[in-house]
């Protein structure tokens, strides 16, 4: 059973990047303040705490506040640091492991979540495979941290600038074991997590706090992060709802304290029915003829992202679970591109997901636009929610 008391925490906060000023974010380091404070006032102890913090030149303060909360001066935030305490921790206990990263993030093409380190330069994108960290930690090496609790406030955009980023694997031995992992992102594949520069905060760790601050101080340990973050699915919604963010309410992927891996996605909260509503009738999806349907199969096999079945399956698992668990999966491209673009149709706002998932993959490309432009034309009510990645021309 996991205590505070043997509770060990990694904290990553970067503000300031090799790459230069355009990187700069005024918040993270802040936030890892926050959470650091968080944790103590649960009793966690001090020496438990391991920060690291490339702040802002204006930041500088949260370095003092840093080492009052550790006893200890927090290391910079850089590739060598992290990794050489990673290896560190492969030795160490713990009843609960937990990480917060808070910064600069991107998603390859393969669906690789990559978190730069302070030390990245445009030259050279120093990077942390998280991906391979999730993996890692299952691994004998951390055999002795059973529970395990991973955070990240950062952007999971695609950015075709980077073709061959540098990847470091983490060290994995076998046999393999299975913990109790929980992983909260700040948004899905494709998002972009806003920082608000004013508050010196990332929006998504400012209202997990409130959710975190909010608990008793006699709950269980570690909180219940299933229930954090139902509550962080309604917030994201209003505040999408009140335009104060762009980010994809709460898409908050998880493999919970029991093993199960689960989406918490774009599912709107519908109002409570009076008695006397109507039943409502359900509208089937347009029926294609032979020649619309071979034409838009056609156009959906001519891009990258589909036709590569490894990509083809992160899109896949981007669905909604209700889409994604019904699609029946064939062995061929062109029949597993139909069976999921059949099933998408089926489900409110399916295609419209299913084109979203695809354009973090292929925003830019001619083919990514043909099919915009043909799909539009062929089904004009599926896609009257998808204008926004029409071409300007077409618009």
């Amino acid at each position: 059973m996991s205590e505070p008391t043997t509770t060990k925490a990694l904290l990553v906060g970067i503000e300031k990047y090799e790459a230069g000023e355009s990187w700069n974010l005024n918040g993270p380091a802040h936030d890892v303040i926050r959470m650091a404070e968080w944790l103590r006032d649960q009793k966690v102890p001090p020496e438990n705490l391991t920060i690291f913090l490339s702040p802002l030149d204006k930041n500088q303060d949260t370095l003092k506040q840093a080492k009052k909360l550790t006893g200890s001066e927090p290391a910079t935030a850089t590739k060598s640091n992290i990794q050489d305490e990673l290896s560190r921790l492969q030795n160490e206990s713990a009843s609960l492991f937990f990480l917060y990263w808070g910064g600069h993030g991107w998603v390859t093409l393969e669906g690789e979540r990559r978190l730069f380190y302070a030390d990245a330069r445009k030259d050279d994108e120093r990077n942390l495979d998280f991906n391979d960290l999730l993996v890692s930690a299952c691994s004998d090496y951390y055999r002795n941290m059973p529970q395990q609790l991973f955070i990240v406030d950062t952007c999971a955009n695609y950015m075709p600038q980077i073709k061959n980023p540098p990847r470091d694997q983490l060290g994995k031995k076998d046999p393999r074991f299975f913990p109790e992992q929980f992983v909260l992102f700040a948004g899905k594949l494709g998002d972009q997590a806003k920082n608000l520069d004013s508050e010196q905060t990332g929006l998504y760790t400012r209202e997990l706090l409130t959710e975190l601050y909010s608990l008793f101080f006699n709950e269980t340990w570690p909180p219940n992060m299933e229930a954090i973050s139902a509550r962080l699915q309604r917030k994201f919604i209003d505040l999408r709802a009140q335009g104060l963010t762009e980010q994809t309410p709460t898409y908050l992927w998880s493999r919970d304290w029991s093993g199960n891996e689960r989406n918490f996605g774009q599912m709107p909260v519908a109002p409570a029915l009076e008695i006397t509503t109507p039943p409502f009738t359900v509208k089937m999806p347009k029926r294609l003829s032979v020649q619309e349907l071979s034409q838009l199969l056609n156009l959906l096999s001519e891009i990258d992202a589909l036709k590569n079945r490894q990509r083809r399956d992160v899109i896949v698992n981007q669905l909604r679970p209700e889409i994604s668990n019904s699609i029946s999966r064939a062995d061929d491209t062109i029949t597993d591109i139909l069976n999921i673009f059949n099933t998408s149709r089926n489900y409110s706002g399916g295609l419209k997901e299913l084109l979203d998932f695809t354009e973090v993959f292929a925003r830019n490309s001619i083919q990514f636009q043909a099919l915009i432009q043909t799909i539009t034309h062929i089904l004009p009510e599926e896609c009257q929610s998808i204008t926004h990645i029409l071409p300007e021309e077409s618009q």
